[in-house]
């Protein structure tokens, strides 16, 4: 590999582990600011600010030409993100743990390839079956196992039952956003969304929001920055560029860390316990996840390989050309 080529490659892995980091965080900061933040004051306050940092991006748009059903699959992306997954997965958070909540939003990417199938008539592999198969098989060992513990609440079900709905809202977001970010770019396509997802959450605004932002400590300060900016504006910025120089299987994959960051920062910031059953759980889902992953990265394989040998064969007949002029 050149060194032009090596330099962009490790750029690439760099930037896209510094994005699973914000984003593997996330449940973590959201745990922690809930101590100090309800619900409605924490999804206002950090998507009121992350659309700020978006606004200089969504300025191309006018030179851009929207049309209107362009218009309104945005709108619905803005609230399929926005409220269905940010909001939703906020107050999942408040009755579950920052390491369980990583591993029901793990799900992701099966819902991402069953909605791909029903909405946009992508094949589904045998390996996607087997794959959702399994990670549907640890979300119930998780549950399972979870409603056989003597101190369980009704309400752990119901945060569990929210995130794994904002799961899902998530994989419809990302397949619905897909040919805007095809036609108009990602950024504007991500900042116009998140504008439009924050607008309904002005009815949350109360006259006890920003007495309540006044008194966070420091450790708040740096948790709120890590989801409103780190992983709402960076982490997605990152995301995007990274995709751009490594195959979107390849990339696909750093997302099978996020259970692990999760879990990790779950236990390392807010002291909780990562009990066996999270552990044979997160397994089962991430096995899931990377057998979905299987023929997607063996097409990249055979193209690379196929690409290798055109490269040799251009060299060789160049080579041989050369030869004969000399």
């Amino acid at each position: 590999m050149p060194g032009r080529e090596r330099t962009a490659f490790l750029s690439a892995i760099g930037v896209l582990l510094l994005a699973v980091l914000c984003w593997g965080l996330a449940p973590v900061a959201n745990r922690y600011l809930l101590r100090s933040l309800s619900p409605p004051h924490l999804v206002v306050g950090r998507f009121v600010v992350a659309s700020l940092f978006f606004v200089p991006l969504i300025l191309r748009m006018r030179k851009q030409h929207w049309s209107r059903a362009d218009l309104l699959r945005a709108i619905f992306c803005g609230f399929a993100s926005i409220l269905g997954y940010n909001v939703a997965v906020t107050y999942g958070l408040e009755w579950v743990s920052a390491g369980m909540g990583g591993l029901l939003v793990a799900t992701a990417p099966l819902w991402i390839a069953l909605f791909s199938r029903v909405v946009e008539r992508e094949p589904l592999h045998w390996t996607g079956l087997v794959g959702l198969a399994l990670s549907l098989g640890g979300v119930a060992t998780l549950i399972g196992w979870t409603a056989l513990l003597p101190e369980h609440k009704a309400t752990l079900f119901w945060g569990m039952g929210l995130v794994l709905f904002a799961s899902m809202m998530w994989a419809m977001y990302t397949v619905a956003v897909r040919p805007l970010s095809s036609r108009y770019g990602a950024p504007v396509s991500t900042g116009f969304t998140t504008i439009v997802g924050t607008l309904p959450l002005v009815f949350l605004w109360d006259p006890h929001l920003l007495p309540a932002f006044v008194q966070l400590r420091e450790g708040d300060w740096f948790a709120f920055a890590l989801l409103a900016f780190g992983s709402t504006v960076v982490a997605t910025m990152l995301w995007n560029y990274g995709v751009t120089r490594l195959p979107s299987t390849q990339a696909g994959i750093f997302l099978n860390l996020l259970p692990v960051v999760s879990m990790g920062g779950g236990s390392l910031f807010l002291g909780e316990h990562i009990s066996l059953n999270m552990l044979l759980s997160g397994v089962i889902i991430v096995a899931g996840v990377v057998v979905t992953q299987v023929p997607s990265f063996a097409a990249f394989q055979r193209q690379k390989a196929s690409t290798s040998e055109m490269d040799k064969a251009e060299t060789h007949i160049s080579q041989h050309l050369k030869g004969k002029i000399s």
